[in-house]
């Protein structure tokens, strides 16, 4: 703590020799040192996360690039990364290739994620104002109350890897606005890309957001002529990110994400204050969680009415109204009355709890803060400010309770065979999960379930099993893996129809051979529609890059 305020005193006294950047990274380190201790926590989703990241590693080393299927659910298998976010595990993966272990490469995601969120935010806001104003800005956005939740206590790994390219999207589309160019376009289409295989909620969320602050920036600053430039960024991005979110719309239907439940709300106070020690501490004794907007935040939005009112605000005034409409409006969003308007909305489903909404609303409660500073204009107020908004939120600063006895090897035991690993969202529609869980998967991955016939294993992978069988007369057996329409079976290279709904192995692969010997080939193939989603990826991605290239090379006139 004394490290962090010291690089807040040198940065805001003139003598000082403390780099915004220094000042920002030192800054987001204490809420970072519990996070490198060792072993999981006892809340939130950490080990579920390194459990994803250890299927994820799996699939990746056996040769497949886009990793689709995982062997989560009590190890019998779900599609997982066909319908959540990816670039986090990629992430991992990369952390866990070059030495460290499960555990602490998705502590390092989270770490540098968390970092990287407040410098990400520090170039937008410097982009609006000048550096000053940038490093409060970001240090607003670091100690905003839900990230600290995401970070601690939720450990939602999307969401704060989705931190970092927030703002950057912002920034590339304000530039783009400004003054496009190839360059701004291509950057502006990569980041998006990121931010919605980071976490897609986050995109539509904050997608908004950005979409009305393009069009508010275009009208204000009569730009409104490069606007289709903007639009040209986000079909890009589209094109990138087609093998991701083509799958999603056209095979979601054999998921129970058909059955998710309705959207939950969560009560207005909890966004206001904190029933625990005294309103600073955002998580109760039991794990229930609150999600404050930040008494600093909250004061400064105060400020921002008063300051509107008294007609202080002199050229910031437009910003002003609209990051203060847009809290509003979103604020809105995340009570029970706005109901009606989520259930006309698409894509309603994938939001789960409006308290998600707290992302682009402590976007907008950072800048905002950072335009009624500048309008202040005193450096000792800005001091003190910036000290209370981090000291506040201390004692969420480390996750309920540290589990130092939890190692890798213990979470994958779990991942094969025990703990389901997954939410019933992303499981196979015709999984009976209450049947299911309670089931303990055999050590045999093919079962013979009737008839006399043997079974050697040649191949176990995450996409595909190779098994020679020999059967004495016709034979049931049982593939111990949930079935998924991408799972194909073939017998001596023909493709056998596959049983689903048995009603004692509902979801469980069975398949019929008849006498004799059998190679079988159990196999997770791509459907046209991932080939077609991939070609449209690969190819414009490819494109954009020759063009880039071309207009960089091309000699200027």
């Amino acid at each position: 703590m004394a490290i962090s305020l010291l690089g807040l005193f040198k940065h805001f006294f003139p003598k000082s020799k403390f780099t915004p950047l220094v000042t920002i990274i030192l800054l987001s380190l204490p809420p970072l040192l519990s996070v490198l201790k060792p072993g999981t926590y006892e809340s939130g989703d950490l080990s579920t996360h390194i459990k994803f990241s250890m299927a994820f590693f799996k699939s990746l080393t056996e040769g497949n690039l886009l990793p689709r299927w995982a062997i989560t659910c009590g190890g019998y298998g779900c599609p997982h990364f066909i319908f959540l976010y990816i670039l986090p595990y990629y992430f991992v993966s990369f952390f866990h290739f070059v030495g460290f272990s499960f555990i602490s490469s998705v502590k390092l995601v989270l770490a540098t994620s968390f970092i990287s969120s407040g410098i990400a935010m520090y170039f937008f806001a410097r982009e609006l104002l000048e550096s000053d104003s940038g490093v409060f800005a970001a240090l607003l956005y670091l100690f905003a109350p839900y990230h600290l939740v995401d970070l601690h206590f939720r450990n939602a790994l999307g969401e704060v890897v989705s931190f970092v390219f927030v703002p950057l999207v912002f920034l590339f589309s304000y530039r783009i606005v400004k003054k496009p160019n190839v360059t701004n376009i291509f950057l502006n289409a990569l980041c998006l890309l990121l931010l919605i295989t980071s976490h897609e909620v986050t995109f539509i969320s904050t997608g908004i957001l950005l979409f009305a602050f393009l069009l508010f920036i275009a009208f204000k600053e009569n730009k409104l002529r490069n606007f289709g430039s903007v639009v040209i960024s986000f079909g890009v991005s589209f094109l990138f990110s087609a093998f991701y979110w083509i799958p999603i719309l056209l095979e979601s239907k054999y998921t129970k994400y058909a059955g998710i439940p309705s959207l939950s709300f969560e009560k207005l106070s909890s966004f206001i204050f904190s029933p625990w020690r005294f309103g600073l501490l955002f998580q109760g004794p039991t794990g229930n969680l609150v999600f404050p907007i930040g008494y600093i935040q909250l004061l400064l939005i105060f400020a921002s009415v008063y300051v509107l009112f008294a007609k202080k605000a002199k050229k910031y005034s437009s910003h002003l109204i609209f990051f203060l409409s847009a809290i509003l409006i979103y604020l809105f969003m995340t009570q029970k009355i706005s109901e009606p308007i989520w259930k006309s909305l698409p894509l309603i489903k994938s939001f789960q709890s409006t308290y998600r909404l707290m992302i682009p609303i402590s976007f907008c409660a950072s800048l905002l803060s950072m335009y009624i500073l500048k309008i202040f204009n005193k450096r000792s107020l800005t001091l003190i400010i910036c000290c209370v908004a981090i000291v506040s939120t201390i004692l969420n600063w480390s996750p309920r309770r540290n589990v130092p006895e939890v190692n890798d090897q213990h979470l994958y035991n779990e991942l094969i065979h025990g703990d389901p690993s997954g939410h019933d969202l992303m499981d196979p529609l015709w999984v009976d999960t209450q049947h299911a869980w309670s089931l303990i998967k055999p050590a045999d991955n093919l079962q013979v379930l009737s008839g006399e016939a043997q079974v050697k294993e040649l191949k176990q992978a995450t996409n595909i099993h190779q098994y020679v069988v020999y059967v004495r007369g016709n034979a049931l057996l049982r593939e111990n893996i949930f079935y998924f329409p991408r799972w194909k079976v073939t017998d001596n290279n023909k493709e056998t129809p596959i049983i689903y709904t048995d009603k004692n192995f509902p979801g469980i692969m069975l398949f019929h051979v008849t006498k004799g010997l059998h190679l079988i080939s159990v196999k997770f193939e791509d459907p046209v529609d991932q080939k077609v989603a991939n070609f449209i990826s690969i190819g414009s991605f490819s494109i954009a890059l020759a063009l880039l290239f071309f207009m960089k090379k091309r000699p200027r006139a």
